[in-house]
C-alpha cells in the first residue's frame, strides 16, 4: 500500500526489476508498462504516468486534489522479448490535507522529470531552498510537472552541445511565511531589466542563486512566491502571486 497526502506531491516508481524475476538483470530487457485504475481503463485524472521508453522504469506522479479518494491501481508489464505479461495491483491510500500556505515555485530548464525522480536533484533543490528559508518546520514537495506540459514548449539551450531537456516545474511549500531573503529576491526580479518585456534578455542578478548548485539552469525570471489562503467557511482556496515592495526593508539575513 502506498500513502498519498491531499495537496502534496505523490511519486511512485515502477521498477522493471520487480517483474518477471529480473532482480538485478533488468537493464537490457525491454518492458512496457500500462497503468490503470483497477477494473477501469485509466488512472484518476490527478495521476500521470511516465515511461520514456521500454528500457527505463516507469513513474506515477501527481498531486491529489481535495476530495480525492483512496484508489486501487493495476500495472500490467509486457516483456517485449518474450511477450509475457505480469500484473501488480496496489492501493494508494489518501491522508488528510496538510495546511501549506506558502509556496516557492522554481523552473529548472536542464532537467527532465525522470532526472528529478531518480537522482538526488529533489534533495539538493529542497536543501538549497532550506538554506534561504530557515524554518521551525520542514519543507514539503507540493507539485512537480514537466515544463513541456506547463508551457507547451521545450526550452532550447544556447549551447549547441547541451542535451535538450523538457525542463521541470517544482513547487516547494511550508506553513511558515517567506523569509526576507526570498522576499528580496522577488523584488530583485521584478526590478530587473533582464526580465522585463515580452522577450527577456540575459539572466537577472539574483542574490540567492549562489545557494543553488551551478549544475541547475534555473529560470529566475519565472521565480514565484505563491501564498495560499484557505477559506474554511466556503471550503475554497484562493491563490495569488505575492507582490512585495520593500517600504522598510531590514538588512538582508
Amino acid at each position: 500500500m502506498e500513502q498519498a497526502t491531499i495537496g502534496l506531491s505523490f511519486i511512485h516508481r515502477i521498477r522493471k526489476e520487480s517483474f518477471f524475476g529480473l532482480a538485478g538483470n533488468a537493464s537490457n530487457v525491454p518492458i512496457k508498462f500500462m497503468v490503470s485504475t483497477l477494473r477501469l481503463p485509466d488512472p484518476p485524472s490527478w495521476l500521470t504516468f511516465l515511461q520514456r521508453d521500454d528500457l527505463q522504469d516507469g513513474f506515477l506522479y501527481g498531486t491529489p486534489p481535495e476530495g480525492a479518494q483512496t484508489v486501487h491501481m493495476q500495472i500490467v508489464a509486457l516483456n517485449q522479448l518474450t511477450k509475457q505479461t505480469s500484473t501488480d495491483d496496489f492501493t494508494i491510500q489518501m491522508n488528510e490535507q496538510e495546511r501549506i500556505e506558502y509556496l516557492v515555485e522554481l523552473r529548472v530548464r536542464n532537467l527532465n522529470l525522470e532526472d528529478l525522480f531518480t537522482g538526488s536533484h529533489l534533495h539538493s533543490l529542497v536543501g538549497s531552498l532550506r538554506g534561504v528559508w530557515p524554518l521551525e518546520g520542514d519543507l514539503v514537495l507540493v507539485k512537480v510537472a514537466s515544463l513541456a506540459d506547463v508551457d507547451g514548449r521545450i526550452y532550447v539551450p544556447s549551447e549547441p552541445r547541451m542535451i535538450i531537456k523538457e525542463g521541470v516545474l517544482v513547487q516547494i511549500g511550508s506553513m511558515y511565511e517567506f523569509s526576507l531573503r526570498l522576499k528580496r529576491t522577488k523584488v530583485e526580479i521584478e526590478g530587473s531589466a533582464s526580465c522585463s518585456g515580452s522577450h527577456p534578455q540575459g539572466e537577472p542578478h539574483v542574490g540567492i542563486s549562489a545557494a543553488f548548485s551551478s549544475e541547475y539552469d534555473i529560470d529566475w525570471c519565472k521565480f514565484r512566491l505563491v501564498s495560499e489562503i484557505f477559506c474554511e467557511s466556503f471550503r475554497t482556496r484562493w491563490v495569488y502571486f505575492l507582490h512585495w515592495t520593500p517600504k522598510s526593508m531590514p538588512g538582508v539575513i
